[in-house]
């Protein structure tokens, strides 16, 4: 009989934790669909400053499914500058998603301009920055500063030797970067030199980079 008085409790106390383990997992998703974000246009856009622009917008899908997107960031198409506009998105079970758009106001001068070359920085690390066309005036820079990492940035060309490294997620991490000339002047003077010349100066402004002001030689 003793034998029995101590197995019933204990079979009593695993049958309720069964149960609670049980209604624990009840309503929990076995599968989460992470949001795809569909941009409609271009990832890199232009417009030439006075003009209007429109934003092309974006969709975003759970499983197929349309929700909501929303929208940071706006173009003032009146005021030359680098323009970044994030599109997020979050699913039902709180996970988020985003991409962005870069778009360049520019003035007219500059259309006909093509940075894209290979440009290496003069100390540190001398990492190779390779400089992509991807519109007019805007570049996509694979290494911002020249530190042999995959550290690509938006880089517009926004009037004649003058060109901006607007705010945006940086690649890889999503931190917020920038550029300035080392005084805390966001235009930088770019001039699109011969093998050999340096054709632009700037500091990187990212936690993970030091405050040196880097200098980049055209190598190609």
């Amino acid at each position: 009989m003793k034998i029995f008085k101590y197995i019933l409790p204990v079979l009593l106390i695993t049958a309720l934790l069964g149960c609670k383990k049980e209604l624990d997992s009840e309503g929990v998703s076995k599968i989460t669909y992470y949001p795809d974000i569909k941009l409609a246009g271009k990832t890199a856009e232009s417009v030439i400053v006075g003009n209007a622009y429109t934003d092309p917008g974006a969709k975003a899908y759970e499983n197929g499914v349309e929700i909501p997107v929303k929208v940071t960031g706006s173009v003032n198409s009146n005021a030359l500058g680098g323009y970044i506009i994030i599109y997020s998105a979050t699913n039902k079970d709180g996970y988020s998603a985003t991409k962005f758009r870069v778009v360049g106001v520019i003035t007219s001068d500059v259309l006909s301009d093509d940075f894209s070359g290979q440009y290496k920085r003069n100390a540190g690390a001398k990492g190779v920055a390779t400089w992509t066309k991807v519109a007019d005036g805007v570049y996509l820079d694979s290494d911002v500063g020249g530190a042999n990492t995959d550290g690509s940035v938006y880089v517009v060309n926004i009037k004649k030797n003058i060109v901006v490294v607007p705010h945006q997620p940086f690649a890889g991490s999503g931190s917020d970067t920038y550029c300035d000339d080392g005084s805390g002047n966001i235009e930088v003077a770019f001039t699109f030199g011969n093998i050999g010349d340096i054709c632009y100066k700037w500091k990187v402004i990212n936690s993970g980079y030091g405050p040196a002001v880097r200098s980049f030689v055209r190598i190609k």
